[in-house]
């Protein structure tokens, strides 16, 4: 699987928010804001669950390795477990 597809599949199975993708951006010397898959892996940027590569690439077309979806997954399930930690605290407050 492509870490393309990869992140596209988990940004749709956490029901992230996909955002309109800025002209300007330009994290990932790879991924234009036109790229098919802009959308998809801003919105995993932005919630910081990909950082792509130390030479300012994401090689949006190589194949995912395991460790790579491995740490992938496991900052959406973190993410996760602290939105609904947050949400159940908030809840909280207000029933006090």
């Amino acid at each position: 699987m492509s870490r393309k597809l990869c992140i596209k599949i988990s940004v749709e199975i956490f029901s992230k928010k996909l955002r309109k993708v800025p002209d300007s951006f330009v994290k990932f010397t790879d991924v234009a804001s036109n790229h098919d898959f802009a959308p998809w892996i801003y919105a995993a940027y932005k919630d910081d669950i990909t950082h792509g590569h130390a030479d300012g690439s994401f090689k949006p077309d190589d194949i995912i390795s395991r460790k790579e979806a491995a740490a992938i997954l496991a900052r959406f399930f973190q993410k996760e477990s602290d939105d609904v930690i947050s949400s159940t605290i908030e809840e909280l407050q207000v029933l006090s």
